[in-house]
């Protein structure tokens, strides 16, 4: 995302970097997202290093039934 400098704002996001493991065999999954950079502001440079770790990944399962469609009583809003 590049840097945004305007009148009375700034907007300035650090560079990153996410590392992904493969897990079950073929889903890879970020594991761990860091950043070790300089935010240029106006009045002074800020030196941001951050690391987000992610874990405790659960298996997310969910059962739909897809059957034939049927009119509705109801009536789309009026525009």
């Amino acid at each position: 995302m590049p840097d945004i400098h305007k009148k009375n704002s700034e907007n300035v996001f650090p560079r990153f970097e996410t590392f992904r493991e493969n897990i079950e065999g073929h889903y890879w999954f970020p594991t761990y997202t860091r950043s070790n950079d300089t935010l240029h502001f106006t009045g002074q440079d800020v030196r941001i290093h951050m690391t987000v770790r992610y874990a405790n990944y659960k298996r997310f399962g969910s059962t739909i039934k897809i059957g034939e469609a049927k009119p509705t009583a109801e009536q789309p809003p009026q525009r």
